[in-house]
Order: structure tokens, then C-alpha cells, then sequence
């Protein structure tokens, strides 16, 4: 309990600040750097999941293990148990979605 105590502590202070043009100053912390570094992967998997061919399915298959290790990390690991790393899971599965649905149409215009 008093190692997430401390977790939480150092997780909440703010990692750098901003200023911003209106006079205030953005500080974001930990979770939202995390957020804005998945967003960015799930960028590029989507990107990549264009492709076709061997190493794609691979992909798709690696991408859906890494939703399935998040979600059990997310529900039996303490630490996990955040909002940040909640919307991290959602993210994951746009991927495995998102880069099956990209595959079909990709492969389906090549066919034609």
C-alpha cells in the first residue's frame, strides 16, 4: 500500500511546464505523456496495418496479445488500475480493430 501511495505521489507531479500564450501554464504529468505517446504509436500501427501480406497477419496477431497482456495487467496488477491506462487498453483494441478493418479494404482493392 505505501509503495502506491508513493507510485500515485510521483505519478501526479507535473513533469514540465508550459507556457502558453493565454498567460497559463500547461503541466502535464506522467498519464498524459503516456497518452500522447500511444496516441502517436497507434498512429503508426494503423499507418503499417496498409500492408499485406505474411508479416502483417503476424502484426495483427502481436497487436491483439499486447491488448490481452494490457487488459490483464490493467485488472490484476494495482498499479494499472488507472484512467490513463484505461483509455491506453481502448487504444490497443482501435488497433487490433482498426488494422484488421484497414487490411480487408486494402486487400480487397488490390484484389480488383
Amino acid at each position: 500500500e505505501e509503495l502506491a501511495t508513493d507510485y500515485i505521489a510521483i505519478s501526479a507531479k507535473p513533469i514540465v511546464s508550459v507556457p502558453m500564450p493565454s498567460g497559463v501554464s500547461w503541466k502535464p504529468i506522467a498519464a498524459d505523456l503516456l497518452l500522447l505517446f500511444a496516441v502517436l504509436v497507434l498512429y503508426i500501427e494503423l499507418y503499417k496495418s496498409t500492408r499485406l501480406g505474411r508479416a502483417a497477419i503476424a502484426e495483427h496477431f502481436f497487436s491483439f496479445l499486447v491488448f490481452l497482456a494490457f487488459l490483464a495487467e490493467f485488472l490484476f496488477i494495482p498499479h494499472f488500475a488507472t484512467s490513463a491506462f484505461c483509455i491506453v487498453i481502448l487504444l490497443s483494441l482501435v488497433d487490433v480493430i482498426g488494422g484488421i478493418a484497414i487490411s480487408r479494404v486494402a486487400s480487397r482493392k488490390e484484389a480488383t
